[in-house]
């Protein structure tokens, strides 16, 4: 191990344990005995713990005290991050917490109905593809953009060192929203083409698109450095150009 980098710059063995389908079981395991296990028999010296479970229709919702955010029903008065990260620091494992980002329960989706990604034919994208067979997904140039970097920063205040957000993902066909609409006629001065190669007005809504997730991503890291000037993220995404 090289002393004069930083700890992600060296070999990293990560691990991730879920707990599905009920993940309030985590708080009547023995932490102290997890993180030893974790690191005496499975040798890591990272783990991937989940901060928004990545399943059923409770994606939206936190292992962790977060203020505006509701909480993973049966963790009531327990907070999975605050209690494992140290424990887990002192047996020498650096923690990354797992935010969902890409897929949200229709319910969760009508308390939010200007979020959703929009088809070019006006339709949410979720309803003409459900994704994972039950679920939607959300734009990131719309209000949900400030819910997703506040939820970034309240898991970086537990302490650990760093995220792993699960997308989000710019889908076929999108987006369309009023958000997307309104930034996109600010840049180019007319709304968002349909789908058409010979048409440069559609091949700068592809940049466009690039741009609005670069753009996302930024502000995401700059919601983590806020808060820990040393944290750490990365992310599973959709394709990019080179």
């Amino acid at each position: 191990m090289n002393g004069d980098k930083r700890w992600w710059e060296n070999p990293v063995r990560m691990l991730r344990i879920d707990y599905a389908p009920d993940f309030s079981i985590i708080k009547d395991e023995d932490l102290e005995a997890v993180a030893r296990n974790r690191k005496e028999d499975w040798g890591i010296n990272c783990e991937w713990i989940v901060g928004t479970p990545g399943f059923s229709n409770k994606t939206h919702q936190t292992t962790f005290e977060a203020e505006g955010y509701e909480k993973y029903p049966g963790l009531e008065g327990f907070d999975y991050l605050r209690k494992y990260t140290p424990i887990a620091h002192k047996h020498g494992i650096r923690v990354i917490a797992y935010l969902n980002m890409h897929w949200f329960s229709y319910e969760f989706a009508a308390d939010h109905p200007d979020w959703e990604q929009i088809t070019a034919n006006g339709e949410r994208y979720g309803i003409v593809n459900p994704l994972y067979g039950n679920g939607t997904t959300f734009c990131i140039n719309s209000g949900w953009r400030e819910w997703a970097f506040s939820l970034m920063g309240e898991a970086m205040k537990t302490g650990i060192d760093g995220i792993f957000l699960d997308g989000p993902v710019v889908f076929h066909d999108c987006c369309y929203c009023s958000a997307c609409q309104m930034d996109f006629i600010s840049a180019y001065g007319r709304p968002i083409p349909h789908e058409d190669w010979h048409n440069p007005l559609w091949k700068a809504f592809l940049c466009f698109r690039e741009n609005s997730l670069a753009r996302f991503l930024s502000n995401a890291q700059q919601a983590v450095k806020r808060v820990n000037p040393e944290g750490v993220i990365f992310l599973n995404d959709g394709n990019w150009e080179p």
